[in-house]
């Protein structure tokens, strides 16, 4: 949980971070993820959770590019981890009127 740390410190000592919307974005996905994380840890049954975890792990590792706290917030700063504009988050391939996760939709139930 070193980013939360760091990210808490700052907050703290500084009343806040202003960051880019998609920067902002990142630094609490990160936060997310390693709360998820600990939770998946501190259970008895890590053994269970081990493709979870491992998982999670990469995430905040691709996430992060690996660096450093610190450094890790000031790249987010100057923009220099941003992705490429135009680049969504989520894939654009199906329109949302198909996803039906609850699959109220009788013909798709197949």
């Amino acid at each position: 949980m070193k980013y939360t740390k760091y990210v808490s410190a700052l907050i703290r000592q500084f009343g806040g971070i202003y960051l880019h919307q998609e920067a902002l974005r990142t630094v609490l996905n990160v936060i997310h993820l390693e709360a998820e994380l600990k939770v998946y840890k501190s259970l008895n049954r890590e053994n269970c959770y081990i493709l979870k975890i491992h998982d999670i792990e990469q995430t905040i590792k691709l996430l992060t590019a690996g660096l450093e706290p610190k450094i890790f917030i000031e790249k987010l700063y100057n923009g220099e981890l941003m992705r490429p504009p135009g680049k969504p988050h989520i894939s654009t391939t199906k329109p949302w009127d198909e996803f039906d996760i609850y699959m109220t939709n009788p013909k798709k139930r197949q």
